[in-house]
């Protein structure tokens, strides 16, 4: 799991590139919100992180964002 902290920006830029053409407004709206915070140190998104790894498949968007 500690790999995925020392991945470099480029290939996010890279992953968010393909999502963009890839999918559908909506998802793709959902698949650049992880990789942005894959990356990062926030302590809020590094728990974020740690329940969505631990919850496979990630939850979706309209579990994000609850009432």
């Amino acid at each position: 799991m500690t790999r995925l902290k020392s991945q470099k920006p480029p290939l996010v830029a890279v992953a968010e590139e393909e999502t963009a053409e890839n999918l559908d407004s909506e998802q793709q709206q959902h698949a650049l919100v992880l990789p942005s915070f894959w990356v990062s140190s926030d302590p809020v998104l590094s728990i974020y992180r740690m329940v969505c790894v631990s919850y496979s498949p990630c939850p979706q968007k309209s579990n994000v964002q609850k009432p």
